[in-house]
């Protein structure tokens, strides 16, 4: 059994409109270097979530 990591726990879904205003919301905070990405239902009629990524850009996790 996998303990439970941000990587393997499901991630928190939202309504796409929210998505994007959560996601604004985090990027617009001056000392965070982390970058907040919304990914959207490839056919456009589901709900979304966020990815991070670090100063760098790294993929870190998805927003749960």
């Amino acid at each position: 059994m996998l303990s439970p990591t941000l990587l393997n726990l499901p991630h928190k879904l939202f309504a796409p409109e929210r998505a994007e205003i959560v996601a604004k919301t985090l990027n617009s905070d001056p000392d965070d270097d982390w970058i907040y990405v919304v990914q959207h239902c490839p056919q456009g009629k589901g709900l979304s979530f966020i990815k991070i990524f670090d100063e760098d850009g790294q993929f870190v996790s998805n927003w749960i």
